[in-house]
């Protein structure tokens, strides 16, 4: 028994959780802020692509749920006060980036959830940047004609 008790105490004070020199910090290295490295990276990369037509239907989809999920996990996963790493602040500096310089026209619905999903997106971001030390906030104003 005292053999297996060690063994829990030296796997919990070797974990990054416990190592952490800052506990309010959230970093693309570990647990919720790996996860949101990975969100704002994919979310990012779907505003890579160019369409017209039909087309954009599918792309504007895979965005609104990329944004969708990316905002899920900032307002539920993430603690109300911490401190972002910078390439944490970096990534959603990122993605703001091209949400901003997106344009698109289309149909009403289609429109309207993808304004939706890109101030929610934009927001989340933008409370990143700003928990970021020494990183300037880039963000937008967004507008739906």
């Amino acid at each position: 028994m005292k053999n297996v008790f060690l063994f829990v105490v030296l796997s919990l004070s070797a974990s990054p959780a416990f190592a952490e020199e800052n506990a309010n910090e959230v970093s693309c290295e570990y647990g919720v802020g790996s996860q949101l490295c990975r969100y704002l990276d994919s979310t990012a990369s779907s505003f890579d692509f160019t369409c017209t037509g039909a087309a954009c239907y599918g792309l504007w989809r895979r965005q609104i749920l990329e944004m969708k999920r990316f905002t899920r996990l900032e307002n539920n996963s993430v603690p109300y006060s911490y401190q972002a790493s910078l390439e944490l602040g970096e990534l959603a500096a990122k993605l703001n980036g091209k949400i901003c310089k997106q344009s698109a026209s289309g149909d009403y619905n289609w429109m309207v959830a993808l304004f939706n999903a890109k101030v929610a997106a934009r927001d989340a971001s933008v409370r990143i940047q700003k928990r970021t030390y020494g990183l300037k906030v880039r963000t937008c104003t967004l507008t739906l004609n």
